[in-house]
């Protein structure tokens, strides 16, 4: 029926990019897989609070090392059927960064495993009386250590300056419906808070603010055995909402109450004090009863939650040594079983005559392929990866289009650079001419040939990773490519993978003066690539030409620009 889902971050920078997965009736590979965390719960860029019928996020903190969040989502409107079972997971990979804490410098790495603090309640309905299935942990083993201070309960034992008055007081808003009321009328006035620290470590300290129109600011000093650390200079316990009565419940809403944290610290052990010093008074802060600065401070509480990483720099150097060597491992796995696979496609074309439809009809008919279940037993199968995911198998293939793919995505599907298939790494067109390898033979005037190094929207990549960027200006412009004299007279199917983009032109290709085929469209609003099937061609013994003519523009294109990764040309009986 739905989940309430929370988190509460260990390294710094943006969680959300972890998918969820939805494993329908016993799948080993999920046939729902979302995008990021975010648009799980209806959001994106980030997350904001906000609350509606079916998703809402109703606790959302700054990104970084101790960022917490909460969200919820019901499927009562968008069911996930099953008949079976339904096993739903959420990646725990994104963004984490780290500082070095010898040089202060900080790095961002993309898409790893985080070590975050993650609960989640499912919802679900059944018929029969539902009977526990496992263990519930006490909270002692679900939540993080933590020293809380109820500041209420603590007046006998705090601190103050003369003319500095501490007491505790009702407050419905406040822990207990119970706050601190510190009296102040001069700036200068202090009180201290004492805390012990059993604990050696990182502390995440958090401040509970009680505001009223009376608040002033004060400074925050936390005083230890090592000496002395400013936590905030200016903290302005002043209520921007003009809740006159600190007891109304809209004042949950408004911010009258308030935890403000003041960063991650490195504790021992020992006995501090927590010094608030009045520093002055918000411009709109009254006394009470009076038009004299509002200088007093209502406080909550105070919260040392223990950070359960000391050092999440070394953390992070072990934690990529391990990944390199498993990766290493997998890595090398996957390309003995795409090998395997790879070598059971040509002895199923060599019997059949044709290439197999799909790999579960290569182990069906052939029993060419294994798999292990989980009990260890192998039987005929499509095994998965490393990464427990299936193999891929496309025909007529998008890396070898002369032929077909079969690969692993790596586990990460929006990533080809990483995948490991039946293709040369790095990447590049067998048989193929590279565009960037064709000699100009004319061009017309102002027209520009370079070769370029460019990403494109979809795969697989550029062969070699670079094309022949030809600059056309205007229609009419032309350039022509001499073929290499390596490629032997006889007649071939020509075949064209052109590059396409927003400032790319109206084409018209020609070889040995003769057109092939119509005019083509090769603007696109991201950069892209497509093959371009052009006909048979007559190869001679002499000087072969292909021309790239701009003919016209597309409405939406900004040039009349051309780009050719790749040539083709395969024998024609």
């Amino acid at each position: 029926m739905g989940t309430v889902f929370s988190i509460q971050c260990s390294y710094g920078s943006w969680f959300g990019e972890s998918d969820d997965r939805f494993y329908i009736d016993g799948e080993k590979e999920p046939s729902i897989v979302g995008t990021g965390c975010e648009d799980f719960f209806n959001d994106a860029w980030n997350l904001r609070l906000f609350s509606n019928a079916n998703t809402g996020v109703t606790i959302k903190e700054a990104n970084g090392e101790d960022c917490r969040f909460t969200a919820y989502r019901w499927h009562t409107q968008t069911p996930v059927t099953f008949h079976k079972s339904l096993k739903v997971d959420i990646e725990r990979r994104s963004y984490a960064q780290v500082t070095n804490p010898q040089t202060g410098e900080r790095k961002l790495y993309d898409f790893k495993y985080r070590p975050d603090f993650c609960s989640s309640v499912a919802f679900w309905y059944q018929k029969t009386v539902a009977q526990p299935f496992d263990r519930f942990p006490p909270v002692e083993e679900r939540v993080n250590p933590e020293i809380v201070l109820e500041t209420s309960d603590m007046a006998s034992e705090i601190r103050t300056s003369p003319g500095v008055t501490a007491r505790g007081g009702s407050n419905r808003v406040c822990n207990l419906k119970r706050g601190l009321f510190v009296d102040n009328t001069n700036i200068g006035g202090w009180f201290e808070v004492p805390c012990h620290v059993d604990e050696q470590g990182k502390y995440s300290i958090s401040v509970f603010q009680c505001l009223y129109r009376t608040g002033g600011i004060w400074k925050l000093t936390l005083k230890g055995p090592a000496g002395e650390v400013v936590l905030d200079r200016a903290m302005d316990f002043y209520d921007p909402y003009l809740a006159w009565t600190e007891n109304r419940p809209e004042n949950f809403l408004y911010g009258t109450w308030f935890e403000n944290k003041v960063g991650i610290h490195d504790l021992t052990p020992g006995d501090y004090a927590f010094r608030f010093e009045c520093v002055g008074s918000n411009p709109l802060a009254r006394a009470v009863d009076s038009d004299k600065p509002g200088l007093s401070c209502r406080l909550d509480g105070i919260s040392l939650r223990r950070f359960p990483w000391d050092d999440l720099y070394g953390q992070m150097q072990r934690y990529l040594a391990e990944e390199e060597k498993l990766f290493a491992e997998r890595i090398s796995r996957a390309r003995r079983e795409v090998a395997g696979l790879d070598a059971a496609i040509k002895r199923f074309r060599e019997d059949k005559g044709r290439y197999p439809d799909s790999l579960d009809e290569l182990a069906k008919r052939r029993g060419l392929l294994r798999s292990t279940t989980a009990d260890g037993r192998q039987v005929a199968g499509v095994p998965t990866d490393p990464w427990e995911q299936q193999y891929r198998y496309e025909y007529p293939g998008k890396f070898n289009p002369s032929a077909y793919d079969v690969y692993s995505v790596h586990g990460n599907s929006r990533n080809p650079a990483l995948w490991i298939g039946n293709w040369p790494d790095p990447f590049h067109i067998q048989d193929a001419l590279e565009g960037e390898q064709l000699k100009v033979k004319t061009r017309s005037t102002g027209v520009t040939v370079s070769e370029q190094e460019i990403d494109i929207a979809s795969f697989p990549p550029l062969s070699g990773g670079r094309q022949l960027f030809v600059r056309l200006r205007q229609e009419g412009d032309s350039i022509d490519l001499a073929l290499p004299p390596s490629v032997k007279p006889g007649r071939y199917a020509l075949r064209v993978r052109l590059a396409t983009s927003w400032d790319y032109g109206i084409l018209r290709i020609v070889f040995n003066g003769a057109p092939l085929g119509q005019s083509l469209d090769a603007y696109t609003p991201t950069i892209d690539a497509k093959w371009v099937e052009l006909g048979t061609v007559d190869v001679n013994s002499e000087a072969n030409t292909l021309r790239l003519e701009a003919v016209a523009r597309n409405p939406k294109s900004t040039g009349y620009c051309a780009g050719i990764d790749a040539v083709m040309l395969a024998p024609v009986p």
